[in-house]
């Protein structure tokens, strides 16, 4: 039932109530022509002293009004006022002049706080812009590059309060075009604990920073950001002695562990935006660095022009409920795939009952292998287990998969090591990479072989530079031809960098990784569930032992680990207008594609696409999906062409 009520002129952006828990309803806008404007309707389950806190984005000229079937409760321009009196079910209408999005939220009795001028659900008070200082690059800067360093000052620990600061490492690598666009793309790596400045050389003659600047945010606790939670117990020691060792020091180094989580994280993006003087920016995020970028929407969607997540972990999965069996659907789904091929099931008959059939041999008589760095080892089922989901999730392993698990089940060890380490070394992509191909040949030029190279792109002399690579490097004809191309293409956009030593940093922070899982991924968990979901499965059981061992070992981390406990907000949808670029890789083990189909359902303005035979972050697919992605970022509130999809390989390898 919509009641109908003179529309006041009140703008809802920019005004929340942050809340320690809530229910949440989400709104769903139709439009209405009789009346020009939209219009949401829900019902809601309440308990008297309850209060409502309506998060809506986008809308202008907000409009509510609360009743039930007998009464008419309240109406107004925003829900601050209204207390519930009795238990029961009430209805809620809003309207809004223009399409808008967004949720309700119920605050038990007693949780609404004070108003405060940021827009998302789970916001901090106000963020004030952190305090940025340039200074030198942590690592070399190669010829060509033109980058700003600094760090970026932001408080501990927001909710506490305590004074305490940290500073963050940051690299501002400057567009190529002499007239660059006025929002940047902030950069937000993986992990939790991933180093965004240990790949600062990928980003270096990446297309994306033709036009616009690319930031790169050492999250904190991260990389050359301080304090840092790397974990060097934990380098060749996974037991809960290594893990409490790390704990310890960090604690008496005075590191508040339950400060390092995307709630934070989220607020330091913010906080840079806000220090440089960006009125906004554009994402692109990968793997937690997609959950770190829903957080921002969530809590900071103003300053957020666009948002690219590839590889996507959402904050309502429940992994540990899921990681087991989505493990066994994406291998189940491999096999299914194969079997559908007719030059992969010929080639490789029987494959999914052979390879577990092997398992099953090397169980009991575990052979003797070289491993990739020449040392002999025994090999057992949860090595080859370990293999594959890491095969499954990189690009230029998937393709051979078939191929090598075919080998492993005829015992052939020395070509399953092989394939498994190394691929088929055929490309993903089978449309024109050229530009990635130049990009990776430019990593290893001197600057004064890329300098020669850049003198004849400028001059379009492709058969100069083909005839200059292929004494440099040792290439087919046709790849030749294509860097040529390549190079030509990248000198149009400004030119290429020299290729330089990757920083030495390590890329992976385990007490960050722990405190953001620990505080909001295993708090909404049991052990007992996640085993019970997995052994519903009907699955090979060395396949579920050896995913379970990971999971109760995740448990008994974080039981060690005092990361605190999120509010239930960090385990709920994030509900989002804000344009939004969704990629996801077919078989990617670490964030299955079905993930990022669960995130766009509460991204109204977002669009979904799932790439072949490509690994862990989409963006290292080849030319497609970077393509698709610079479409997007020049026009976000329109589908781009993905027709370049249909023209990847999407065929297994045979040798």
């Amino acid at each position: 039932m919509r009641r109908l009520f003179l529309l006041l002129a009140v703008i809802l952006a920019g005004v929340v109530q942050v809340a320690a828990q809530s229910d949440i309803y989400p709104l769903s806008f139709e439009y209405d022509a009789d009346n020009d404007d939209y219009y949401a309707v829900v019902q809601i389950e309440v308990a008297a002293g309850d209060t409502l806190q309506a998060i809506v984005t986008d809308g202008e000229n907000v409009y509510f009004y609360v009743y039930t079937d007998e009464a008419d409760l309240y109406e107004g321009e925003n829900l601050a006022d209204f207390i519930v009196e009795e238990d029961g079910v009430i209805n809620v209408d809003v309207i809004s002049v223009t399409e808008a999005s967004g949720e309700i939220r119920v605050l038990g009795e007693g949780t609404a706080s004070t108003t405060t001028t940021t827009t998302g659900a789970g916001a901090m008070n106000a963020v004030e812009a952190g305090e940025f200082s340039e200074g030198a690059c942590p690592f070399e800067v190669p010829s060509g590059a033109n980058v700003t360093c600094g760090v970026l000052s932001v408080p501990e620990n927001r909710q506490m309060d305590t004074g305490a600061t940290i500073e963050l490492a940051i690299a501002i690598i400057s567009a190529r075009s002499a007239n660059p666009l006025p929002d940047p793309i902030f950069y937000l790596e993986g992990g939790p604990g991933g180093s965004a400045l240990a790949g600062i050389d990928s980003w270096y003659n990446s297309p994306y920073g033709d036009q616009r600047d690319i930031v790169l945010l050492e999250q904190r606790g991260t990389g050359f950001s301080e304090p840092s939670l790397n974990c060097p117990e934990m380098d060749t020691d996974d037991s809960l002695d290594a893990v409490e060792a790390c704990r310890d020091r960090l604690q008496a180094e005075g590191v508040d562990l339950t400060a390092y989580n995307s709630r934070e994280n989220a607020a330091d993006v913010e906080a840079l935006r806000l220090a440089l003087g960006f009125d906004q920016i554009n994402l692109y995020s990968i793997s937690y660095g997609t959950r770190l970028a829903l957080t921002v929407m969530r809590d900071y969607p103003e300053g957020i022009r666009s948002v690219v997540l590839d590889s996507v972990y959402p904050p309502n999965i429940d992994t540990n409920y899921n990681v087991t069996t989505d493990t066994f659907q994406l291998i189940s789904m491999m096999f299914e795939d194969c079997a559908a091929q007719p030059d992969c099931a010929a080639a490789f008959p029987d494959l999914e009952a052979r390879f577990y059939d092997q398992l099953n041999v090397i169980a009991d008589a575990p052979p003797e292998v070289t491993n990739a760095d020449g040392e002999t080892a025994e090999l057992y089922p949860e090595d080859v287990i370990g293999t594959l989901v890491e095969q499954l999730k990189s690009t230029g392993l998937v393709s051979a998969i078939p191929a090598s698990l075919d080998a492993f089940a005829a015992g052939d060890y020395d070509t399953y090591m092989d394939l498994a380490t190394n691929g088929a070394g055929d490309s993903a992509d089978s449309s024109d990479d050229s530009i990635g191909l130049a990009q990776e040949l430019a990593a290893e030029l001197t600057a004064d072989e890329l300098a020669e190279v850049q003198d004849m792109a400028a001059q379009n002399d492709a058969a100069g530079i083909a005839d200059y690579l292929s004494g440099l490097f040792d290439l087919t004809a046709e790849e030749t031809d294509m860097a040529a191309q390549g190079f030509i293409q990248l000198a149009s956009g400004g030119g290429m960098v020299a290729g330089g030593e990757p920083p030495d940093i390590d890329d992976d922070s385990e007490g960050m990784n722990m405190s953001v899982q620990c505080n909001e991924e295993m708090p909404f968990m049991t052990v007992d569930e996640a085993i019970s979901r997995a052994e519903a499965m009907d699955m090979p059981d060395l396949l579920r032992e050896v995913n379970l061992a990971g999971t109760q070992n995740e448990f008994d981390q974080c039981a060690v680990w005092p990361a605190g406990q999120a509010d239930a907000i960090e385990n709920e949808p994030v509900v989002s207008s804000i344009p939004t670029l969704v990629l996801s890789a077919q078989y990617d083990t670490a964030t299955p594609p079905w993930w990022g189909d669960l995130a766009a359902e509460t991204l109204s303005n977002s669009y979904n696409y799932h790439f072949p035979l490509v690994g862990h972050g989409v963006i290292d697919g080849g030319s497609c999906p970077v393509s698709i992605g610079l479409a997007f970022y020049s026009n976000p509130n329109s589908a781009p062409d993905t027709a370049c999809i249909a023209t990847m390989n999407d065929q297994f390898y045979v040798p």
